[in-house]
């Protein structure tokens, strides 16, 4: 576990049909949500350019000001290998895999 450090989740998002459709009947698409990553932030507020597991570059919105801290996202959306490296607590519904560790 990486202790002293505070995490943001960041999500890993995929572009589906919205069910949308625009004038020429192009379906428009929006993001859904795959699962979350933690992301470390250093106490001067330098923030990590990739996420915990190496997995995903990060690119925060400029706009996005206050992240969401990553013990506070579901356990069943945390990416396994963010929660291992974190040591939170983390489980896939579908598969019944837990990695155990902190709930919050």
């Amino acid at each position: 576990m990486l202790v002293g450090m505070r995490y943001f989740a960041y999500p890993e998002n995929t572009m589906v049909p919205s069910g949308v459709t625009t004038g020429s009947m192009t379906v428009d698409r929006m993001p859904k949500l795959i699962q979350l990553h933690a992301v470390a932030a250093e106490d001067d507020g330098t923030v990590s350019d990739r996420t915990v597991c190496g997995s995903l570059l990060v690119r925060f919105d400029p706009e996005e000001v206050e992240h969401q801290p990553w013990e506070a996202t579901h356990v069943y959306k945390r990416c396994m290998a963010c929660a291992k490296a974190t040591g939170f607590f983390a489980a896939n519904e579908y598969t019944g895999e837990m990695v155990q560790g902190r709930m919050n």
